[in-house]
């Protein structure tokens, strides 16, 4: 998946760890960030070695909601044993510390989340602190800015991965990476299906990571995408679905097979949607933000 951060053209710069104790304020289109994080942190690493010190370059957390009422537990049993054992058997951790807070949207003025920015500016020294913001809009991102500036200097980022034109990169570099062409009209239909409001809680590197493979099994199994065996061509009926796995990789996936695949009620992202997602349109804009982190 390092192929992916590399198809961002992210400026990594903003992420490696600093002096100065500016917290990064990232906000992203994406559902689930954890894999995006490691995947950024293994760049980061890559661009300035010397500036991490740990066993890992990222550590990721979803930070849970704790009602004021109830004792607030997430430091003591889960980010200060985590980062302590990203440490190993050095004094302290120096990387990428990143805390999912979607689960305080709304209650960034409550204590225990002030507590928590308070010891972050206390004990992350050397480590860049980065708050992921999953979904949010605009005023509910300033609302997380105004809660930090209380304490200690933020800055924002935005990444923006589900804009079709985006994911349509994204999926031709994943189906590169498992050997599986896949064609641009093909991408790019697919990436419109990905935009579509019923998939919004699922938006993250692994769907995108997914698709290009089980679109093509999916055309496999349906006898219409076609596979190479001895130099000649073969289709998956032709074959009476004995096309073994080193023929199927031979498969290029195209606006066809995409088409079939999204009107497949067992496909996932159709299941998923509880709906067929063929009827999506090509060139369609859900996410119209350029991106800060030129893209």
């Amino acid at each position: 998946m390092e192929e992916l951060i590399h198809h961002l053209s992210l400026d990594i710069e903003g992420f490696i760890p600093m002096e100065d104790q500016r917290f990064c304020i990232l906000d992203t289109d994406v559902a689930e960030a954890e894999e995006l994080m490691r995947q950024v942190g293994a760049k980061a690493l890559s661009c300035a070695p010397d500036a991490f010190r740990g066993d890992v370059p990222a550590v990721f957390f979803r930070l849970r909601y704790t009602p004021p009422y109830e004792p607030f537990q997430e430091l003591r049993k889960n980010i200060i044993p985590r980062l302590r054992q990203a440490a190993g058997l050095r004094s302290s951790y120096r990387g990428l510390i990143c805390l999912d807070v979607s689960e305080y949207k709304g209650h960034e003025t409550e204590e225990y989340f002030t507590v928590l920015l308070k010891y972050l500016y206390d004990k992350a020294r050397g480590s860049r602190v980065i708050l992921v913001c999953c979904q949010y809009t605009g005023e509910e991102v300033a609302r997380v800015g105004r809660a930090c500036l209380k304490w200690v200097p933020v800055y924002r980022e935005t990444l923006s991965l589900y804009r079709e034109e985006t994911l349509a990169r994204l999926i031709q570099a994943a189906g590169e990476n498992q050997g599986i062409p896949v064609s641009g009209q093909a991408a790019r239909l697919l990436a419109s299906a990905l935009t579509a409001p019923e998939l919004a809680s699922c938006r993250s590197l692994q769907l995108i990571r997914r698709l290009p493979r089980e679109v093509r099994d999916g055309s496999l199994m349906s006898g219409k995408i076609s596979a190479t065996k001895d130099g000649r061509e073969i289709s998956g009926a032709k074959a009476g679905g004995e096309i073994i796995a080193a023929e199927k990789s031979a498969g290029r996936v195209t606006e066809e097979d995409v088409r079939a695949w999204l009107e497949e009620p067992a496909s996932s992202v159709c299941m998923i949607a509880g709906r067929p997602l063929g009827a999506c349109r090509e060139g369609r804009r859900d996410f119209g933000q350029g991106f800060s982190l030129q893209l």
